[in-house]
């Protein structure tokens, strides 16, 4: 906020006067964003944004240059339009959703299931600042985070336990054999491997599994979700224990406690 709000000042905008518009407007945009799936707009799709925006609030003369000249968004080409910090986008977004929770109270539902996603995480901390019901928030996202990993058994400290793990590790290291590999290619298979790592559901719908090795990684994928998932999850209740920590009740805050705990 203090970030927009300084760069607004450095474009000659009228902070006292304006400010709450041009938030308001950012807001709407973003979430026209997300709602497109996508962090770009072309200049037809703004252009009939912005007229339906008009039809509902009065916005500030010249807002798409205002908000160029400031760098809040920027064009990478003429046809198209961006934020230009993802940050921006994922707080202007958690600020329609919180403003409009009437209207969109399923979103938070939806953020908190794909709560692995880095953008979906960030949207989900910023709503921390901008909502101001607590509860609402702190159960969808507590609900989500004890239910992730209950398919999943513990892993206890005992002797018996760690005996066995050092076992594992210690054949897995005698099975490693030397060979000799061309870096390039070993470095294009890695990138590879990066890339088909980004999108999990498609992995999912598209692949062909064919042998058992296959299966086997497309669970691994999956297990690496849900650990990816849990720590996004920590990461959001946290930030609900630092910034809440006052206001909320101690038998809630003992529960961040404890799930927090047994996420771990």
């Amino acid at each position: 906020q203090a970030l927009i709000t300084s760069m607004l000042t450095k474009a000659k905008v009228n902070i006292q006067q304006d400010l709450d518009g041009i938030f308001n407007f950012l807001s709407h945009l973003a979430f026209k964003l997300y709602s497109l799936e996508s962090k770009k707009i072309s200049s037809s799709e703004f252009s009939e944004f912005l007229k339906e925006y008009e039809t509902k609030f009065n916005p500030l003369r010249n807002i798409k240059e205002t908000l160029i000249t400031s760098g809040i968004l920027y064009t990478p080409d003429n046809d198209l339009l961006k934020f230009s910090q993802d940050y921006l986008y994922c707080f202007c977004c958690a600020k329609f959703i919180a403003d409009n929770f009437s209207k969109h109270s399923s979103e938070i539902s939806f953020l908190c299931e794909n709560i692995h996603n880095e953008e979906k995480a960030n949207i989900l901390i910023f709503l921390v600042h901008h909502f101001r019901d607590d509860n609402i928030l702190l159960n969808e996202v507590l609900t989500h985070s004890i239910c992730l990993l209950d398919k999943y058994a513990t892993f206890d400290m005992t002797l018996k336990e760690t005996s066995y793990y050092n076992k594992l590790v210690g054949d897995k290291i005698k099975r490693i054999i030397w060979e000799e590999k061309d870096v390039e290619q070993e470095r294009l298979k890695s990138l590879e491997r990066k890339d088909s790592m980004q999108n999990p559901d498609s992995i999912l719908e598209q692949a062909t599994i064919s042998s058992h090795d296959e299966m086997k990684d497309v669970i691994e994928f999956r297990e690496i979700q849900d650990i990816v998932s849990a720590i996004r999850s920590l990461e959001v209740i946290g930030q609900i224990a630092k910034n809440r920590n006052s206001s909320i009740e101690l038998k809630d805050l003992e529960e961040i406690l404890e799930t927090s705990y047994d996420i771990g």
